[in-house]
């Protein structure tokens, strides 16, 4: 099946919890595989026996050219903010920063 990920793994160790990640990639369409690896970070975190919740650390995605404002919004559910740029649209969406490239 096309789209289907099957198992997504971040080499991250349980003291990493408090730190912030950043996903960088240069095409956002569906946006499921950064949806996928953010949810993985969370589940690292969680394993995780010295670091508080609210100490955790927060995930962000840049990515050059996004494509499907559907994309983004789900998206924005597993991350704290996303930047992107115009290439494609000017988004006008909560959380996300658009830098204008054109």
């Amino acid at each position: 099946e096309t789209g289907k990920i099957d198992y997504t793994d971040v080499p991250m160790s349980v003291n990493d919890a408090d730190k912030d990640f950043f996903i960088f990639d240069d095409i956002g369409d569906g946006f499921g595989t950064f949806i996928e690896i953010a949810k993985t970070i969370e589940e690292k975190r969680k394993l995780s026996s010295s670091i508080k919740p609210e100490q955790y650390g927060k995930n962000y995605l840049v990515i050059t050219h996004s494509i499907q404002e559907v994309g983004i919004k789900k998206a924005l559910n597993v991350f704290e903010k996303i930047y992107t740029t115009n290439s494609i649209n000017d988004w006008e969406i909560e959380n996300l920063n658009v830098l204008n490239v054109f």
